[in-house]
């Protein structure tokens, strides 16, 4: 079993400890997942228009990447899917659709 196997499936547990009602509920995880992203990506907003600085915006948006990544990885989880492998598939896809020219 992959890193990403392991973590998937303690997020999971999680979630069916703590919020045994959506757990399995593919739509409500993915929903959640585009509200954390929504979060991040509002703090950037915050950066990027001058409220904040990156070095005070950080410990938020490691926080949200982090809820991000919980709630990807209960996604994982409830596919069934082997992150590392689709990953791999779907790199093996770009590579042949954009090449390996890093753009210069």
């Amino acid at each position: 079993m992959d890193d990403f196997a392991a973590v998937a499936q303690q997020c999971h547990d999680d979630s069916a400890m703590w919020f045994p009602n959506s757990a399995h509920d593919l739509t409500y995880m993915a929903l959640a997942l585009c509200g954390e992203a929504g979060e991040f990506a509002n703090e950037v907003k915050k950066v990027v228009r001058g409220d904040v600085t990156v070095q005070q915006a950080l410990p938020f948006l490691r926080e949200e990447l982090v809820d991000v990544f919980i709630y990807l990885m209960n996604l994982v989880e409830l596919l069934k899917m082997d992150l590392t492998q689709e990953y791999i598939r779907k790199r093996e896809i770009n590579l042949a659709r954009f090449g390996s020219n890093n753009g210069s």
